[in-house]
């Protein structure tokens, strides 16, 4: 039987191929988003920093619910988890850098390979 944690990845991984053209439309992959923000004028790159922290966010509060379900969880963070939207900036960056192929997702799937990968609950957390 599949864990959760796998079947949300492969559910993820098999509706980004199907619907990737769809998907590229309603959201921006990881070059075209951190493009946009580094092209941005100080105001609208707190703008970018709010919606990249807050899919961050989002993404932490899915993970806490497995938690409170003793489901396995989609990563496993320290205590008191908490990043910034620039933090979350810089993972995109390092993610676009290592994982090429990454970057021409839609960097709200990107944000969740990228904690997957800093916080491993043991197995590895993000494809090669």
């Amino acid at each position: 039987m599949s864990s959760l944690r796998t079947i949300i990845a492969r559910t993820c991984l098999l509706g980004s191929l199907l619907f990737g053209p769809t998907i590229a439309m309603a959201e921006y992959n990881v070059n075209d988003a951190l493009a946009a923000y580094d092209s941005a004028n100080p105001n609208d790159r707190k703008t970018w920093e709010l919606i990249f922290g807050n899919t961050q966010n989002g993404i932490n509060w899915a993970n806490s619910v497995l938690l409170y379900r003793k489901q396995e969880p989609l990563y496993c963070p320290p205590d008191n988890f908490t990043l910034t939207g620039p933090q979350v900036v810089e993972m995109l960056r390092e993610l676009a850098t290592s994982k090429p192929k990454l970057a021409t997702m839609p960097y709200g799937f990107a944000i969740l390979f990228a904690v997957q990968s800093r916080y491993p609950c043991g197995g590895p957390a993000s494809p090669q």
